[in-house]
């Protein structure tokens, strides 16, 4: 389960998905989770905007 207060209503989650990324998410074992992404959506490839 994956939830945000900032995100009240998602509609996919994405996680360490672009170039180099920090990861930080880990199960119960201690093990780090594989890069993931729960789209399909297609032309979704370019990094956001973040300026």
């Amino acid at each position: 389960m994956v939830r945000a207060d900032a995100v009240p209503e998602p509609v996919a989650v994405r996680y360490a998905w672009w170039d180099n990324p920090e990861i930080g998410l880990s199960n119960k074992e201690n093990l780090p989770a594989s890069p993931f992404r729960t789209d399909d959506w297609v032309g979704i490839r370019i990094k956001p905007d973040t300026e």
